[in-house]
């Protein structure tokens, strides 16, 4: 089977993006090349590579026809090999086009080397925003302001001007003119901001896909650690105070915190770019998610503030994608609020926008999210499949407990007591794969409607248990997944 690496490349790629790279190809290399043969002939197959369409026979066969060769299997890699070589080509210039700051401080890198030291001042200027202009009196004409190019605070950009300070110093005729120890200590001290900066957000992002993942992040911060820095971040540097506090939030949970962050973000929203916006707008989210699961209602109101904010304007898709997390989310709130017409609308609308990687995972699960809220029992059960191996932690989770939620309304023993064994034992088996909080919410499900088996089927239990006592069972989980669906059936079961 052909395994080069361009194969991996336009695996990961969306089709749009497949007929750039075609494009570009197209003008780096004849149309009678190999690779643009070998390239014609992935895009035939694109998105299912298998071992049928990658047989490395038929491949030699359609590149090399019958022409005799010492060593077929190996004229086949080379060809692959330009193409991929073609390929990194395209990625680094899409990079540097998605990165103006990057190309920005390769100009600034040369203007140093070249002591062009007015230059590189003004590519720093740029990063300041100009003084504004008094209106002249009298004047009708009407002039269109230029667009900015450094739109809002992002971390990133910051961190560019943390660079293009630094290399200041280093330029060539920084050192003939300035070269005292103070000019470097400020440059050095805004490398380290930068850094900080940089770290504080992966860091948060980090502890954020740890609720997902369960894998331990490998940047984390001591008490002393958080101290120090946040006697460190400037009190004119609203970004880097966001990161600490939406870390902190991240940390630390509380509804005291997450109401303070919340208003923090509402008071700086316009001076940060859309990238930073969706970060600080996903941490929000995310905190709901798990304020829902210890059954706090008010936090349905909150998440459906925010997800119809952050869709609005876009702030929740990052590069153009929006995560599973992030979709499954806005679908069960529209379900949940019996809007499931509306919640089929979204999926529909925003499939498009899921990272290829999760697309077809991702778009199965909701929809039997759907299934489950239609009460087509008998296809939401179908979706999951024990043989199947998950890539997104959340789907696997999502899918298990709507297959058991599903074998609770068909009234089939049997089949949910098997699930929630086999679930029990996966949380219990691959506790690196799921997040603490996601064991304990997920664990506390299968106890409960196991519990709620048991009584439902014993007419005798049933009879002798109160509601309060079901209550007062559903509240001994501090976090636990599909609250409001317990609710419901343990008004079947003991109705007022």
């Amino acid at each position: 089977m052909f395994s080069n690496a361009c194969v991996q490349i336009l695996q990961r790629v969306d089709e749009a993006e497949l007929q750039t790279i075609f494009a570009f190809v197209k003008k780096m290399a004849s149309s009678r090349t190999q690779e643009f043969k070998l390239l014609r002939y992935l895009m035939d197959c694109y998105p299912n590579f298998n071992e049928e369409n990658l047989d490395t026979e038929a491949l030699i066969k359609l590149l090399f026809k019958n022409k005799k060769m010492a060593n077929p299997t190996k004229s086949l890699s080379n060809v692959g090999n330009k193409l991929n070589g073609l390929l990194h080509d395209y990625l680094l210039e899409h990079a540097l086009d998605q990165n103006p700051q990057e190309k920005e401080f390769l100009l600034a890198s040369a203007y140093s080397r070249l002591g062009l030291q007015n230059l590189l001042d003004k590519r720093i200027e740029k990063y300041f925003p100009p003084a504004e202009k008094p209106p002249k009196k009298n004047s009708k004409k009407k002039v269109e302001a230029e667009p900015e190019e450094n739109n809002g605070l992002n971390i990133w950009s910051h961190w560019h001007y943390h660079r293009l300070f630094h290399l200041r110093y280093y330029s060539r005729e920084t050192l003939k003119t300035d070269r005292d120890e103070e000019s470097l200590t400020k440059s050095m001290q805004q490398l380290e901001l930068a850094y900080l900066a940089a770290k504080l957000r992966m860091a948060h992002e980090m502890e954020i896909v740890k609720r997902v993942s369960g894998k331990e992040p490998s940047i984390q911060f001591s008490l002393e650690e958080l101290q120090d820095i946040k006697a460190k971040i400037p009190t004119d540097n609203p970004l880097l105070q966001l990161y600490y506090h939406a870390y902190e939030m991240a940390i630390n949970p509380s509804d005291e915190g997450f109401d303070q962050f919340k208003k923090w973000l509402k008071e700086n929203n316009p001076r940060l770019s859309k990238d930073e916006q969706g970060n600080f707008l996903t941490a929000l989210i995310n905190y709901t998610s798990f304020a829902i699961m210890r059954g706090e209602d008010r936090f349905y109101a909150e998440a459906a503030e925010l997800h119809q904010l952050g869709l609005e304007n876009r702030t929740l898709l990052q590069d153009n994608k929006i995560t599973p997390e992030i979709l499954l989310n806005v679908v069960n709130l529209h379900c949940e609020a019996k809007k499931v017409v509306k919640a089929e609308e979204l999926l529909n609308q925003w499939k498009h926008f899921l990272p290829e990687g999760f697309k077809k995972e991702a778009i199965d699960v909701i929809n039997t999210r759907i299934h489950f809220y239609n009460q087509n029992f008998t296809l939401a059960i179908d979706a999951y499949s024990p043989n199947r191996r998950y890539v997104h932690h959340l789907m696997e989770l999502i899918a298990r407990s709507t297959q058991i939620q599903s074998c609770y309304e068909l009234d089939d023993y049997e089949e949910l007591i098997k699930n929630c064994l086999a679930f029990a034992k996966a949380l219990d088996r691959k506790q690196d794969r799921f997040s603490e909080q996601h064991q304990v919410s997920f664990g506390n499900f299968i106890k409960m409607v196991t519990h709620l088996e048991k009584i439902r089927i014993g007419p005798d239990l049933l009879r002798l248990t109160s509601k309060k006592e079901l209550l007062d069972k559903l509240e001994e989980y501090e976090l636990l997944v599909c609250k409001n669906w317990f609710l419901t059936k343990i008004n079947e079961l003991k109705p007022l």
